[in-house]
């Protein structure tokens, strides 16, 4: 049976932003975060349309921001709105590079910060970075911080990117003890689902031996229904596309060659 714990919900606000209505076919990008003295208390979702990874025609870009639930924070929204700020390479357009967050009634909520753009490569493969900076308290009232960080992003597509939080992830944890194989309370090893155990790991591992136990699960459970549940199949736009793999991988191989090709050139040269 499905591992499932039911507590008292937060004394947050939640589902007081409107979600955005995003295009389908978006798929996950490359994300690497800088160093930062404060923990990512909101974790960045970068996405981006088929036809802008490929760098085959202009498209879209989804920014997201999702409030880690295992830190129990919340977004201060008496203080300064979130902003984020796009620094790309010469020659690659931004129809905006400075995003902020939206006006808010409630004091604090919980809810994702969403941003969507069009964006225009022209041919360049260059990465681009973006900085956030936002305001969280803690449920508990022990701190405000006013953190600043920032990510460097490849348009390349992360294929280890999983799914926006609030969509299929609450349903995946909550059978999580279903793939207890040997049914010795644990789960390690082969017992994760193939190229899915660092994401297990991640989110519950909280000791770090590569094994989830009934406790870690339990301790996990509690924090992600405060504020997250499980009733909601979705809430980003609709479910994840079925993703034609096979012509994208196509479109990867064909600029490596082209590549390969130039660098032929050059030597000859």
């Amino acid at each position: 049976m499905p591992v499932r714990f039911e507590l008292p919900e937060r004394e947050v606000a939640s589902g007081v932003v409107p979600r955005i209505e995003l295009p389908e076919g978006l798929r996950a990008l490359q994300t690497e975060p800088a160093d930062s003295e404060f923990p990512f208390f909101a974790k960045l979702r970068a996405e981006a349309s088929g036809d802008l990874i490929a760098n085959k025609a202009p498209g879209q870009l989804y920014l997201g921001l999702y409030l880690d639930p295992l830190y129990r924070v919340h977004w201060n929204n008496r203080a300064p709105k979130i902003r984020v700020e796009i620094k790309g390479p010469e020659g690659v357009e931004f129809s905006d590079t400075t995003l902020t967050g939206p006006v808010v009634e409630e004091d604090t909520d919980i809810d994702p910060r969403q941003f969507l753009i069009d964006v225009d490569r022209h041919g360049f493969k260059e990465p681009f970075q973006v900085h956030v900076t936002y305001v969280v308290c803690d449920d508990a009232e022990t701190f405000c911080h006013t953190i600043r960080q920032s990510y460097t992003i490849e348009f390349k597509r992360d294929r280890q990117g999983g799914t926006r939080p609030g969509i299929f992830m609450p349903q995946m944890f909550a059978e999580v003890m279903e793939l207890d194989a040997n049914g010795d309370g644990q789960i390690a090893g082969d017992e994760f689902p193939e190229n899915q155990s660092s994401l297990y790991l991640s989110h519950m591992d909280v000791n770090e031996d590569d094994v989830i136990d009934t406790a870690e699960v339990e301790r996990f459970m509690a924090m992600f229904n405060d504020g997250r549940g499980f009733d909601t199949p979705w809430n980003d736009g609709g479910p994840p596309e079925e993703e034609d793999d096979e012509d994208e991988d196509e479109d990867e191989d064909e600029d490596e060659d082209k590549d390969e090709d130039k660098d032929k050139d050059r030597s000859k040269d």
